[in-house]
């Protein structure tokens, strides 16, 4: 007597199968976003690496120049010229970071747009 086709041994089988199909699929999509999130995360902290990297090398330049003028014309408080100060960054950092100058250019003009009054 011949099974009806839902409770055939093929159709279980074949069901059996597509509902593996479906949790590897799922499993897959679910690991591949948690790849995504791994990079993303990796890219966030490099950017940050960079930043904080940039920032202690102006930090760096500007307490060296700062140094260097007050000893050179005795005032406690001297002006400092921001070429020289992008000049000492960019060469502290040439060893750690290739594109340093590119990164301090962008990293001085968030700050001096971030401190410039909203129009």
């Amino acid at each position: 007597m011949p099974q009806p086709a839902e409770t055939s041994p093929a159709t279980r089988k074949a069901r059996r199968k597509e509902g593996a199909r479906r949790r590897a699929q799922r499993w897959r999509d679910s690991r591949a976003a948690e790849r995504a999130a791994l990079q993303a995360a990796a890219a966030e902290a490099e950017a940050l690496r960079t930043r904080l990297a940039v920032d202690g090398a102006l930090v760096d330049a500007l307490v060296e120049r700062h140094r260097q003028l007050r000893d050179e014309n005795g005032q406690r408080a001297p002006a400092l010229p921001l070429g020289d100060v992008i000049r000492l960054a960019r060469r502290a950092l040439s060893p750690a970071l290739p594109d340093a100058e590119a990164a301090i250019r962008d990293r001085l003009g968030a700050a001096l747009q971030a401190a410039s009054p909203a129009a």
